[in-house]
Formats: C-alpha cells, sequence, structure tokens
C-alpha cells in the first residue's frame, strides 16, 4: 500500500490504531468458537480487496460507507470462518 499525501498517511496511522484496538479483543474471543488469531486477517483482507471509506481512498479502490465497510468485514469473517472449517 502506497500512502503519498499527510492525509493518506493520517489515516493509516488512524486505522493502524484502529487495528490495534482490534487485536486486543483476541484475548477475549479465545472463548469463541473460531480461533482468535482470525482477527488479524480480517481488516488485511478487505482492504486487499480494494475496499476503502472515504478517509483512506485510493485511486482504483472501491469506496465504501461505514455500512458497507462493516458488511464486508462481517463477509470476510464468514469467508475465514468457513476456509477454517474446511481446512
Amino acid at each position: 500500500m502506497a500512502f503519498s499525501t499527510t492525509r493518506q498517511r493520517w489515516a493509516r496511522v488512524a486505522l493502524g490504531t484502529a487495528f490495534a484496538l482490534l487485536l486486543g479483543l483476541t484475548a477475549a474471543l479465545a472463548q469463541s468458537p473460531f480461533p482468535s488469531r482470525l482477527v488479524t486477517f480480517i481488516v488485511p483482507g478487505v482492504l486487499d480487496a480494494g475496499i476503502r471509506t472515504a478517509d483512506i481512498m485510493q485511486p482504483g479502490m472501491h469506496q465504501a460507507g461505514t455500512r458497507e465497510m462493516g458488511a464486508a468485514i462481517v463477509r470476510e469473517l464468514d469467508r475465514l470462518v468457513d476456509a477454517g472449517a474446511r481446512a
């Protein structure tokens, strides 16, 4: 991921901070039916799919609103859980 503007760099910091908070939840997810390490793949999977909110939008990516981004995260979680069940 190449971030060229100051705004994009700050957006990356904000996203990284949010992701760090998400990772902090992994201990709570240890009781969950899926491996807590799965959380570490959810956000990158969505970003790798080219989905971005307006604050981290890049050329050639799909801009999504908050609801659409949330739905994409849930779909990615479902995909990873399904893949783990088949493994």
